[in-house]
């Protein structure tokens, strides 16, 4: 109960006056209390007034009067008091009253005239309106559940609560104490593993007023999940791990990856569990892999839910080859059978193995394969047969290359399981081979004679009932021009020496027994024949015409020398020379040459850094340019002794380099892959390669010095003036002894560019068509 004292001001100093209060509470329903007020008046010098003294006191705007006859002396008088009902307090129960008032002395007496007044709002007991929440905690936590503890200072009627901040909802599973200040309640359909921020709110059973708390925050135990399935083979242990915080009830499955269920383990504890799922199950689950992938999946079930976790893995298939033991096998050739006279002896690169699996030797599948296949496999060469349960199975390979057979029995899974057997004799044959042929004219070259040498290697051993021999051999010719062979009709007969063969014979030809016509060159090819193989190599001869011809009267140049002309140096083609300059030791001029020039066909060129001087015939007279091309000619003159002179001063010599030419290959349709020369390359100063672009029938040449192990670039380029268009087509290729190829075999060797649109496409339309040897 709230209570106090206003003392009250005065005009005078000998009269005192004072406003006594109390409250008292309603109660926390009603928020309201009752104010009691008295006002009293009092003289304090010991003199008595005896009068009617009036006034007023306010209590919380509710005034009354009073006009009180009285004796006041130096006791409290009380004027007036009155008790102010159901002043109101605020909503959380805090209440304040104003109160006021005053009292006149008597009129008539010396006290006429005083007054004394005053007021004051005064602090009422607060009302205790709302209650507290002493207590709040999370007692019991799952994994979709938590149970909430609680308690309140007062009695309340009502408990709801808010999660992550959403709408209120009361309270299910509510459990309260009998004082209605202590309790549980449980909060439903959580999510595992997820954090949740809490808060409650109470109503106070007699104000009806609501009471809530600060939040607080939890989290849910999460869901058992798998950790550790190992990948394992069918029929061993296995090892499943997993985690389950909440120790809640779970069970484990093995399903297939569409979670169809396999095997089921049913409840387990713990967090692990080793199984051996049945191979028969699992192997009949992957009949065509050597793997299957599977699932296990662990449930967890709480509070009428399920939670599921999988983890995939792998079964892999062991100790499942197919059962396979043998096999027979023979040699299918005939003609390689009739030398050898066994059919279980193989030659080499020419028999047949053929190989029969039979009934009784079938391979058979394990562990729910079924068989598929059977390979032959001997050296280099392999074959398959479909696998036949109810008849024997046969595969046959021609021209084997090793002495080793291999039967392979494949089932759905590709595993295999092999037998070898190795032949009972195997003869390593080489095939026949003419390595060399040499062509040589009479007469130093020039005449019509001609002298055949040739060599090659023959396989000179018994095959079992024969021995190999050579059992045909011819040359033919034609001109290199013509596209018709000749038989020749001289018989070759070549002596064998071990594993050797060879031979040195005049051969007739167009001239019968006179030879070759000595105005042609001619290609030569020769044609051997033994019991198994047969070969053949060309060869290109040259025209009689010689490349120089020595006289006693001197020298003649791409022709025989003609003793009828009075020329020392007689020249059939263009010549060009360097030329230098030197002083001559006479004033007629710069000495060109120190002999004359008597029969010339061609052209002379001099030429000095890059400028140069032509001289010409023309009309019986010889003119030359002194100052390149397009300057004016002048003539040259020619003394009595036959030596030209030139009027400025230029002296010139001839160097002569003289080469033979031999055909290394030649193919009119032409090859853009790897050719084989007759002879290797670094036997040659320089090679000539001609080739032709067949998608426009374009021919070009190159000339490779030293051309052995040098890598070159063959070109053409089409230009098409319409629409402005260019199309260059490049091709590498390498060089080396008797072979000529792409240079890495791969399409970076080839390529065509179009400028119409800048593209390049790697097609490969450069053919080699011939290639001819200088030295």
């Amino acid at each position: 109960m709230a209570s106090g004292t206003i003392n009250l001001g005065s005009n005078k100093s000998n009269l005192e006056g004072r406003i006594n209060w109390s409250s008292s509470s309603n109660g926390s329903n009603a928020n309201t209390s009752n104010v009691w007020a008295e006002i009293q008046v009092r003289r304090n010098d010991g003199y008595t007034t005896t009068g009617t003294w009036n006034g007023a006191l306010n209590i919380g705007g509710e005034e009354q009067r009073f006009s009180v006859h009285t004796s006041m002396n130096t006791g409290w008088i009380t004027m007036k008091s009155f008790t102010k009902y159901n002043v109101p307090h605020s909503d959380n129960g805090s209440g304040s009253c104003y109160i006021s008032g005053y009292c006149n002395g008597p009129s008539g007496t010396s006290m006429a005239g005083a007054t004394v007044s005053g007021s004051q709002t005064v602090t009422l007991d607060k009302i205790a309106r709302y209650l507290s929440i002493t207590g709040f905690s999370i007692q019991t936590r799952q994994i979709n559940k938590v149970v909430v503890k609680w308690s309140v200072s007062d009695a309340r009627d009502r408990t709801q609560y808010s999660l992550n901040g959403a709408a209120w909802q009361d309270a299910t599973n509510l459990n309260v104490a009998s004082d209605n200040k202590s309790g549980t309640f449980e909060v439903l359909n959580l999510n595992p593993n997820t954090t949740y921020n809490l808060r409650i709110s109470c109503k106070r059973a007699d104000s009806q007023l609501w009471t809530e708390s600060s939040a607080i925050t939890f989290t849910t135990y999460d869901y058992a999940k798998l950790t550790s399935v190992p990948n394992v083979n069918i029929g061993s242990s296995q090892k499943i791990v997993w985690t389950n915080p909440n120790n809640a009830t779970t069970s484990l499955k093995l399903c297939k990856t569409d979670n169809t269920q396999i095997i089921s383990y049913g409840t387990v504890t713990g967090t692990t569990k080793t199984v051996t799922p049945t191979a028969s199950t699992i192997y009949a689950l992957t009949p065509n892999s050597n793997t299957y992938k599977a699932r296990y999946i662990i449930t967890t079930t709480q509070n009428g839910k399920t939670y599921t976790h999988s983890k995939d893995f792998t079964f892999n298939v062991t100790n499942s080859n197919p059962t396979f033991n043998n096999f027979t096998y023979v040699d299918s050739n005939s003609s390689t059978v009739k030398l050898t006279g066994n059919n279980k002896y193989l030659i080499k690169s020419h028999s047949s193995v053929k190989a029969t699996i039979s009934t009784a030797n079938k391979a058979t599948a394990k562990n729910s394969a079924t068989m598929k296949t059977y390979r032959l496999s001997v050296g280099t060469k392999t074959k398959d047969a479909s696998y036949n349960s109810n008849t024997d199975v046969s595969i046959e390979l021609t021209n084997i290359d090793n002495n080793t057979i291999i039967v392979y029995a494949i089932d759905s899974r590709n595993n295999s399981t092999s037998k070898s057997i190795t032949a009972e004799k195997y003869i390593d044959y080489k095939d026949i081979v003419v390595s060399n042929i040499n062509l040589a004219r009479a007469d130093g070259g020039v005449g019509q004679e001609v002298t055949l040498t040739y060599s090659g290697y023959i396989w000179n051993g018994n095959f079992g009932t024969e021995n190999n021999a050579i059992t045909s051999i011819k040359y033919q010719y034609r001109k290199t021009n013509s596209n018709d062979w000749v038989d020749g009709k001289t018989v070759l007969n070549p002596t064998i020496s071990g594993n050797s063969f060879s031979q040195t014979v005049k051969i007739q030809g167009d001239l019968d027994g006179e030879g070759f016509d000595r105005q042609n060159a001619y290609e030569i090819k020769i044609i051997i024949n033994d019991k198994l193989s047969s070969n053949f190599m060309t060869t290109i001869m040259p025209s009689g015409i010689p490349l120089y011809a020595y006289s006693k009267y001197g020298i003649a140049i791409n022709a025989p020398f003609d003793e009828s002309i009075n020329a020392a140096l007689q020249v059939n083609g263009n010549i060009s020379v360097p030329y230098y300059d030197e002083e001559a030791d006479n004033d007629r001029g710069y000495k060109v040459m120190n002999h004359t020039i008597l029969k010339y066909a061609g052209d002379i060129t001099f030429n000095k850094n890059s400028t140069y001087l032509s001289t010409g015939r023309d009309g019986g007279k010889i003119y030359f340019r002194p100052n390149g091309p397009s300057s004016s000619k002048k003539q040259a003159s020619i003394d009595s002794n036959g030596v030209l002179y030139l009027s400025d001063k230029i002296y010139a010599r001839i160097n002569e380099v003289v080469y033979s030419a031999k055909s290394l290959y030649e193919n009119t349709s032409g090859n853009n892959g790897t050719i084989t020369l007759s002879e290797s390359v670094a036997n040659f100063t320089y090679i000539e390669i001609f080739y032709l672009n067949k998608e426009y029938g374009t021919y070009s040449s190159v000339q490779v010095y030293s051309p052995n192990n040098k890598k070159v670039n063959l070109h053409t380029s089409n230009v098409f003036g319409g629409d402005k268009t260019a199309l260059i087509d490049s091709r590498k290729i390498k060089i080396s002894g008797t072979s000529i190829s792409n240079d890495e075999g791969t399409n970076n060797d080839y390529g065509s560019l179009n400028t119409r649109n800048n593209s390049i496409n790697t097609y490969n339309r450069m053919y080699i068509t011939k290639i001819i040897g200088y030295r």
